[in-house]
């Protein structure tokens, strides 16, 4: 069972409009399949899950059956999915926002260490595969949460303690690719990782073709990184 308090639970309900049986604007099908590409469990035939019921109590099920890491990982997804959602049907409130950043804040604390043993390494390893492999889930996103999942994937890959490493990109990519255009996307993808109104509003800036555009390369280049360190 993971440790999410009271407080937390009432926040999560109310912003993913669970009071009605629903999660959010997912269909049965869509809800099924985003929570298998996040946590790998199959809410409708796994054990413990073959009951037929409403996706608001599905959640709660994940909530009081699985560990920390599993119900922050899937949390932490149906926020961003939730602020792309409302912000794309112009819903995101202030107070939306508010406590999307509690909630974040309250998940951050739970254990690092999956019951399963899973490592941060093996975690990266199937973020980025969700990406290359364009899988389900990851083609389902809006751009906006593509463009934060690219995001990332680079950030961590890159990040070694407090230092971002430097790789010879011109080298790797046959001159296609230099560190320059690398730190520039992630200058660009930066405002997909965070909820502030001025993330939102440089959000707008980009057209849908520049976003697709940036979706594109950014998979060219996580996968260059990847490939590259692994």
């Amino acid at each position: 069972m993971a440790n999410l308090d009271y407080t937390t639970l009432r926040a999560i309900e109310e912003l993913f409009e669970m009071d009605s049986g629903y999660v959010l604007d997912f269909s049965n099908t869509s809800f099924a399949r985003f929570v298998k590409g996040v946590i790998g469990i199959d809410i409708y035939y796994d054990k413990g899950y073959d009951v037929y019921c409403s996706k608001a109590n599905k959640l709660r099920q994940i909530f009081e059956n699985e560990s920390n890491i599993k119900v922050s990982r899937l949390v932490s997804s149906l926020l961003s999915y939730c602020e792309d959602y409302k912000l794309k049907n112009d819903k995101l409130t202030e107070y939306d926002k508010k406590k999307i950043d509690v909630i974040k804040k309250d998940i951050e604390d739970f254990k690092i260490e999956d019951d399963e043993g899973i490592s941060p390494v093996e975690e990266l390893d199937k973020l980025i595969q969700k990406i290359s492999t364009r899988n389900a889930q990851f083609s389902e996103m809006a751009l906006d949460e593509k463009l934060k999942e690219i995001g990332n994937v680079i950030e961590n890959l890159l990040k070694d303690g407090k230092k971002f490493i430097t790789l010879d990109y011109n080298d790797i990519s046959l001159g296609f690719i230099e560190e320059v255009d690398v730190k520039g996307l992630r200058k660009k993808v930066q405002c997909f990782r965070h909820s502030s109104k001025d993330s939102i509003d440089e959000r707008k800036t980009y057209t849908e073709k520049q976003k697709q555009f940036m979706v594109e390369f950014g998979v060219v280049i996580s996968n260059l990184i990847f490939n590259e360190l692994k």
